[in-house]
């Protein structure tokens, strides 16, 4: 595991510092006091604060495929003959993907014992599941490991015997939206640092979809390019300066 320590007027001052140093974001982290720090006379600062700040290791990406899988066959095992699994979601119009959609994602929450209630609209071209419920941040988990592996397998089952085929997105109480302006926002932060430095910034790996917001976000700023490098799952973003 990765793991740098930094100092800084503030624990929360070092722990930025640290983060910025790995490229990683708070809630990937572990992050260890070693120093409060603390003020002297006059309010002058007296001693730092000290962290060490350690990136967790990164969950398996198969591990989380498997684990979706196996709730989908247990969903499709448990499924009652003639009965509809999707109930509790709404869709209008015939038995198409997105209706297939609804249904899995609403066969596989029950299974896990969630219970939710989603919906679809049409978004850019593709179909967007909005799942809404209680206790639902096993569906999501790591860094949104399980909610793209379910997003996976939803859109390979719901597609394969569909009348037209349909991009699939699966987002649960918002998480994709508030993830995507988070990576934005760590993308122009990295930006400016590579451009500060003059070197290239290496990110940690990240799923397809996550590597596109960042070469979007970065595509017009200036002085900076981005690539993607190594292979999947452990696929990362490389922000260079322009030569």
């Amino acid at each position: 595991m990765r793991s740098v320590e930094r100092r800084g007027k503030s624990v929360e001052d070092a722990v930025r510092a640290a983060l910025a140093e790995l490229g990683a974001l708070r809630e990937d982290v572990e992050v260890e006091v070693l120093e409060e720090g603390s003020r002297g006379l006059f309010g002058l600062l007296a001693k730092e604060a000290r962290v060490r700040v350690t990136v967790r290791e990164r969950a398996s990406r198969e591990q989380a495929v498997a684990e979706a899988a196996e709730w989908r066959e247990t969903s499709i095992g448990a499924r009652q003959p003639g009965k509809q699994s999707g109930a509790g979601c709404n869709a209008d119009g015939g038995k198409d993907a997105r209706e297939a959609a609804l249904q899995l994602v609403t066969a596989i929450s029950r299974a896990m014992g969630i219970a939710v209630t989603c919906s679809a609209r049409e978004d850019g071209g593709a179909v967007l599941i909005e799942v809404n419920g209680d206790d639902v941040g096993a569906l999501i988990g790591r860094r949104g490991q399980t909610l793209d592996a379910l997003q996976y397998l939803v859109n390979l089952a719901a597609n394969k015997s569909a009348r037209e085929h349909k991009r699939i997105i699966v987002d649960v109480e918002g998480y994709r939206r508030r993830r995507e302006e988070t990576l934005r926002r760590l993308a122009v932060q990295l930006a400016e640092r590579a451009r500060r430095s003059g070197r290239d910034v290496v990110l940690e790996p990240m799923s397809a979809y996550e590597r596109r917001i960042i070469h979007l976000e970065l595509q017009n700023q200036p002085g900076v390019t981005t690539r993607s490098v190594g292979e999947e799952p452990y696929r990362k973003v490389v922000i260079s300066v322009k030569k």
